[in-house]
């Protein structure tokens, strides 16, 4: 983000404590920058926002969002409400590590997983489409953060499973495996989120202005069992899914 955008955040605000130059924070591009440019600095003298609320946080290792004037304040609000948290520091790591062996035997029955390094240009359906080769109707939460004023997702997502051994397949599906679309070199890493559930993600994003926008770049909720497993369902707040919309096939 540059010395000068680091050391105003640092100066605004203080009591963040957060190194916005630190490897473990930076965007998911590509190493040649091929997957999307840095967005310009903000222009002199603009307040910034403060960058704890603009770092998703659900699961470890969030990227952040650009340095941003304020501005939109709707948008904003509805945004901070839906990744407001700051991300856990390398000190939590353990607490959000996928350990396989737990997961096969049961002793960490998690569902909520974060999955991390996906190509900037990849949309909700294009990750939804590559997931759904194996994994069609296995999953009730789906959401991928979008930065609005690049028109991009920010590289990462979060899914939940319907069951623990869902979540281990995936894992061992996506983990450590190249994205298929747009020829990036970059490889998936899978963590467990720090929200887990689908009722504790419907709570986090109920009163968010994103469920005001299009279902593309909403998060989406799936019925999570019975005969309609896997149909795609309203998020409570947000925007009618389509009767035409597709429900993933059998």
């Amino acid at each position: 983000w540059g010395a000068a955008a680091a050391a105003a955040d640092a100066a605004a605000y203080p009591g963040d404590g957060l190194r916005v130059d630190s490897a473990e924070f930076r965007p998911s591009w590509g190493a040649d920058g091929s997957d999307r440019p840095p967005p310009p600095p903000p222009p002199p003298g603009s307040p910034l926002r403060r960058s704890a609320s603009d770092w998703t946080a659900y699961g470890f290792g969030g990227a952040p969002q650009p340095l941003l004037p304020l501005g939109g304040a709707a948008r904003q609000r509805g945004r901070r409400a839906a990744l407001s948290s700051s991300p856990p520091g390398p000190r939590d790591a353990v607490d959000y590590a996928f350990d396989h062996s737990k997961a096969k035997t049961g002793e960490d029955s998690r569902t909520t997983l974060m999955v991390r390094n996906i190509p900037n240009k990849y949309t909700q359906r294009a990750v939804l489409e590559e997931i759904d080769v194996k994994f069609k109707k296995t999953y009730d939460f789906f959401y991928l953060p979008i930065d609005f004023k690049n028109k991009c997702n920010v590289g990462y997502a979060f899914i939940n499973l319907c069951s623990s051994t869902d979540a281990l397949r995936l894992f061992d599906e996506f983990n450590g495996r190249r994205w298929t679309c747009f020829r990036s070199g970059k490889v998936c890493a899978i963590t467990y989120a720090r929200i887990q559930g689908k009722q504790a993600m419907i709570q986090r994003f109920q009163n968010s202005s994103l469920l005001s926008e299009s279902l593309e770049v909403q998060p989406r909720l799936f019925v999570s069992s019975g005969p309609d497993k896997g149909r795609p369902e309203q998020f409570p707040g947000g925007a009618a899914v389509p009767a035409a919309a597709p429900a993933p096939a059998a």
